[in-house]
């Protein structure tokens, strides 16, 4: 396999959103909201729902990273710090190996609004397991 050092992406659409009917709380950021041809997406089961329960005790008893629908790891992440106008998420050797590349350099064109949704977004889907680094500025 042929590593690719940092995937970049840049971000031009963000949802934050709760999927009740799914149990899920999910983060999902795109280049483009028609096109869609890079989506990176953070989910984790609801607090307290049925779903949380059945992953108690699993490897999915925490968040998980999929990337264009495809790739999925739980717990893929080392290190996540958000800045200004970027998110910079690296990975574990684990997902290295799932995803192919050490990580995801997102470029932020996101205006303030979505990008505290964004900061409060990934502060809970980090409430119970964090990566080795988390910084949300």
């Amino acid at each position: 396999m042929c590593l690719v050092e940092l995937e970049k992406i840049a971000v031009t659409a963000c949802a934050v959103e709760v999927l009740e009917d799914l149990d899920t709380f999910m983060i999902a950021l795109a280049d483009d909201l028609e096109r869609q041809e890079q989506v990176l997406e953070l989910q984790r089961a609801l607090p307290g729902s049925e779903l949380e329960e059945q992953d108690k005790g699993t490897d999915m008893d925490t968040y998980c990273l999929v990337w264009n629908a495809g790739p999925t790891e739980y717990g893929a992440l080392s290190s996540c710090v958000l800045q200004e106008k970027t998110l910079t998420l690296l990975l574990t050797p684990q997902a290295v190996e799932v995803f192919g590349v050490t990580g995801f350099l997102l470029q932020l064109e996101l205006d303030e609004t979505e990008r505290a949704k964004l900061r409060d977004g990934l502060a809970l889907v980090f409430s119970e397991r964090e990566p080795d680094e988390l910084i949300l500025e």
